[in-house]
């Protein structure tokens, strides 16, 4: 789930699943995970940019995984992306 989510976080927003953490173990679940912020369900890319903005808004604490994870991993090129297999981009 985003980048992992805490029992806080979980707490903090009320969500309707058990409060306990889930965070990915291995280094493919992170992958996996970061992955499915630029791009999953619909045909539609995010932009780095715009996903951060909404997370900083809605779950403060992914925001900044999400800038130590970018570090980590890097940001896709979502644009040449989104050329390449003609998909919006949000």
């Amino acid at each position: 789930m985003l980048l992992g989510l805490s029992a806080e976080e979980i707490r903090q927003r009320d969500l309707a699943i058990p409060y306990k953490n889930y965070f990915p173990k291995e280094i493919e679940g992170r992958l996996l995970c970061w992955g499915d912020r630029f791009h999953s369900k619909h045909p539609l890319f995010n932009r780095y940019d715009t996903f951060k903005a909404k997370l900083s808004s809605d779950l403060p604490l992914q925001a900044e995984k999400m800038d130590k994870w970018a570090k980590e991993f890097g940001i896709p090129d979502v644009e040449a992306l989104a050329k390449k297999y003609g998909h919006p981009i949000k």
